[in-house]
């Protein structure tokens, strides 16, 4: 059974009688009278009516996309009904918990994908693929345990990722699935992890922070000593200060954000596959970095201006972090193209120098 023979979707190739009937139509294989007309009784491209009021049929990429509309709504209004409640949590958390915020912005880049692959997908032949069935019926069955009995709220949202996934790819087939797999699959990013995990990453990412921001203080001249995720800063014989790196301060926040981040901009960058990878791979020592900068210079501050290295403006500090990190990110993503640069299409290799060389030298 065709499954889009009912919204035009072509599923298949046509059969050999609807050649026949195609070859016999009249019409075919000479110019159309219609195309003869004159501009004040041709129909423009969007489908109005013509001069005489009479209605004109749509172009094809106006009924492409009607149908690829028409199914979208048939198969995302179930979709999102059956998930509903773990795109309650996530909107929620987003709104609720700073360190999620970033979550918000994760359906918009995701679409902002999608419409960047649209045209292609418009053009694709959809075809099912049988395999999809299996993956879409594993998320919707994973996704029911996670709400009960299990109750993990980060399971059931891979789980509903995994069932989108598996339901694109019946449906639409694998030339689709190849489209949209990354728009799909990013959707990943807004789905909070469970508190044992975030608690777990969160420990550690203090104890790093705290030992390397200790170490860089010393350096500077500063007699700092580390006792678990506490810096204690000593003054002869006296301590001044205790600078307690928190929870917050762990930089798990800015790390989850520049994860993100950096995964779609390497989805974007035209590079090769492993300098991609490379890249993205760069995004955790990066965001530490940054965050063991952030509490080296508390610890500065917290020996000239005490009220400045805590509260409010501390915590709009570790907020606006991003920033530097994100330029970080694009600074090492030039110069990684200075460093392994690309060999232009044509060019020679050279083996002794490693490099491309053009024919004019």
């Amino acid at each position: 059974m065709d499954l889009f023979r009912g919204f035009g979707l072509r599923s298949r190739r046509p059969g050999r009688a609807a050649l026949r009937r195609a070859r016999a139509a009249p019409g075919v294989g000479r110019q159309s009278k219609s195309m003869k007309t004159s501009a004040a009784t041709k129909p423009n491209a969007v489908g109005e009516p013509d001069a005489a009021g009479a209605s004109v049929e749509w172009t094809p990429e106006r009924r492409a996309d009607h149908r690829w509309t028409v199914w979208i709504v048939l198969l995302g209004v179930p979709y999102l009904l059956l998930h509903q409640e773990v795109i309650r949590r996530a909107v929620r958390i987003a709104l609720e918990q700073p360190d999620w915020s970033h979550a918000l912005a994760v359906p918009f880049i995701s679409a902002w994908f999608v419409r960047r692959r649209w045209d292609r997908v418009r053009e694709t032949v959809v075809q099912p693929c049988w395999w999809g069935l299996p993956v879409m019926v594993f998320g919707v069955a994973a996704y029911m345990l996670a709400l009960f009995p299990v109750r993990n709220a980060m399971l059931a949202g891979y789980a509903a990722v995994l069932d989108l996934l598996g339901l694109v790819w019946f449906v639409g087939g694998t030339r689709v699935l190849r489209l949209l797999w990354f728009p799909i699959g990013y959707l990943a990013f807004a789905i909070k992890i469970s508190d044992k995990i975030w608690e777990l990453a969160a420990w550690r990412l203090q104890l790093l922070a705290a030992r390397i921001a200790a170490a860089c203080l010393t350096l500077l001249g500063l007699d700092a000593q580390v006792r678990g995720a506490v810096i204690e800063i000593w003054t002869g014989l006296d301590r001044t200060t205790r600078l307690n790196v928190a929870e917050a301060c762990s930089g798990l926040r800015m790390l989850m954000a520049l994860t993100a981040l950096g995964a779609a901009f390497v989805y974007v960058w035209a590079r090769p596959w492993w300098k991609r990878l490379l890249l993205w791979g760069l995004t955790a020592p990066i965001a530490v970095g940054v965050n063991v900068g952030r509490v080296t210079l508390a610890g500065l501050l917290s020996q000239s201006f005490p009220r400045l290295a805590g509260g409010t403006l501390h915590a709009w500090v570790g907020t606006f972090m991003v920033v530097p990190a994100l330029g970080a990110f694009l600074l090492a993503a030039w110069g990684l193209d200075r460093l392994i640069p690309e060999v232009p299409a044509g060019a020679e290799v050279d083996l002794e120098h490693g490099v491309g060389s053009g024919g004019d030298g």
